[in-house]
């Protein structure tokens, strides 16, 4: 039996976050005609403070027929303020720049376990039990307020609890492969409240099962992997009730005739389902111009996940690859902005428009000194077609550098990174354009302790961050960020593990845990 004992802390106190904004409406009118303008909110002031505690243990209890992990972990989430202010100005001019306040604040109380039971039955099959679960506690707060208007107030509470079980049963044929008979359970329940602009309670609850099996084989050089089975959905949203079931497929296949070379293939499909915070029907209203709502009649939607990768490895050291990845998303769901009585309302629309998304690139690295001086380089493309209500078609090239120096102890790292652009998921039609990065790191560690210090975009002074970009029929939204993310800071990272019985791997340690979203709506 061992036991190993983590924790961490993270604590951040800035002047400088928050975004400029600039939003295009076009609504129209009741004699046919549409009136276009712009906001545009100019931040002055900006300040945040949060901080994260994450106390975790981990029990290992390891014989010749069972091995048994156990980890439990909570994790302490609090931002009191996360406040920004500035002025408003409208293009054509509607009235005189006028001041705003924005001000939230976030808490978020969690915990979790995290199981793996593995009883070895015999030589040829074994039974493996993974249980998890995780509760999360949420409040929420944002006050509003835009020159002499009222305040726009908004709050929620919320209480969410998810339960997963996954069953295994592994017998192994020895030579003619692997079998793994299988049965998945998830139960996710929400209670969330709000208060402020709307008042309203929210009760949602997701159950998925499921069976699958999965067949591995290794003949000659060849390697492959099929597996298929299905799932059995239900969605409660208060007086809201879904059924459904779709099938799953795993796929992947791999080619190596000698050490030199490796072909592989892989395609995945599924159907998941959609997050109960997209599912409430409140109306929250965040200032004078924009509101937003859920959609509680959200169904499943399928995804499709393909991939090519090609690896040449001529020697001990150099190595190089090419790889291809696409993502399709079917009968998905979008932000959705429509007109509305007082601006833009944003609302869920399922189905849309297609999305597809395509990443490839090369990567190569180069090993020197006996390895001690690892260099390596890659180059990537992303292309995304974002169908209605967007209309975005988009391809970006990138490019990073890298090189880490080792000596007994001691770690020397460097990196830099071009500027990138990526979608935001295949929910928004947001393009996302970051800044360069680059940084140094130099580290120390033995078994139990572990000490980085790094030092990032050092010659960078300014705030800003990054660049958002959304159009769409009746409103577009570019927006500036501020942040800390791209100016020039050093940080300091001390871990030290506690270790009781047998030694326990660094590979192996008790980490931080996941927390389970809330059902507030998004």
């Amino acid at each position: 039996m061992t036991f190993d004992i983590a924790g961490g802390t993270s604590y951040v106190n800035t002047k400088h976050t928050g975004c400029d904004s600039y939003e295009t409406f076009r609504l129209p009118q009741s004699d046919g005609s549409m009136k276009s303008f712009e906001r545009i909110s100019i931040q002055e002031q900006g300040k945040l403070h949060n901080r994260t505690f994450w106390p975790t243990v981990k029990a290992v209890y390891s014989s010749d027929n069972i091995l048994i992990q156990n980890v439990i972990g909570a994790d302490f989430y609090h931002s009191p303020f996360n406040n920004e202010s500035g002025h408003v100005s409208y293009v054509p001019e509607i009235s005189r720049s006028i001041d705003y306040s924005n001000q939230s604040s976030d808490r978020v109380n969690s915990l979790g376990y995290n199981g793996y039971w593995n009883f070895v039955v015999n030589e040829n099959n074994s039974i493996i039990f993974s249980p998890v679960y995780a509760y999360s506690h949420t409040n929420t707060g944002s006050i509003y307020s835009e020159g002499n208007t009222d305040e726009y107030y908004n709050a929620a509470k919320d209480d969410s609890h998810q339960f997963k079980a996954d069953l295994t049963y592994a017998h192994s044929f020895g030579k003619f492969g692997n079998l793994n008979a299988m049965f998945q359970t998830i139960i996710t329940t929400n209670n969330t409240a709000y208060s402020g602009t709307a008042n309203s309670h929210d009760d949602a609850h997701t159950y998925r099962v499921g069976p699958g099996v999965q067949y591995s084989v290794t003949l000659g050089d060849f390697y492959g992997l099929v597996g298929f089975g299905h799932h059995w959905d239900r969605q409660e949203y208060m007086d809201h009730k879904e059924n459904s079931s779709a099938p799953w497929v795993d796929f992947s296949i791999q080619y190596s005739p000698n050490d030199h070379h490796i072909l592989s293939g892989e395609f995945h499909h599924m159907k998941s389902i959609p997050s109960s915070n997209f599912r409430s029907a409140v109306v929250i209203q965040s200032n004078p111009l924009m509101s937003y709502t859920g959609n509680p009649n959200l169904r499943s939607y399928g995804s499709y996940d393909a991939g090519v990768n090609y690896s040449f490895v001529p020697n001990n050291i150099l190595s190089f690859s090419a790889f291809a990845t696409a993502w399709i998303v079917d009968n998905r769901y979008v932000y959705d902005y429509k007109p509305s009585a007082t601006g833009i309302i944003r609302t869920i629309s399922q189905p849309s428009g297609a999305f597809s998304q395509w990443d490839y690139g090369l990567y190569g690295s180069l090993l020197l000194f006996n390895r001690q001086l690892q260099l390596a380089a890659q180059l990537n493309a992303t292309s995304v077609h974002n169908g209605e209500p967007y209309n975005l078609d988009k391809t970006h090239v990138g490019y990073s550098l890298q090189a880490d120096y080792y000596l007994n102890d001691w770690t020397l790292s460097g990196l830099y990174c071009n500027p990138q652009g990526s979608p935001e998921g295949c929910m928004v039609g947001t393009w996302i354009k970051t800044k360069s990065f680059y940084m140094v790191q130099v580290g120390w560690s033995n078994s139990t302790w572990n000490i980085q210090l790094q030092f990032s975009n050092f010659a960078r002074w300014n705030w800003n961050s990054e660049e958002s970009v959304m159009r769409s029929k009746y409103y577009d939204k570019v927006e500036k960020t501020l942040s800390i993310n791209d100016h020039a800071f050093a940080r300091l990272s001390l871990t030290y593990t506690f270790g009781f019985g047998k030694r326990i791997e660094r590979v192996d340690e008790a980490s931080q845990q996941n927390r389970i979203d809330s059902g507030i709506l998004k």
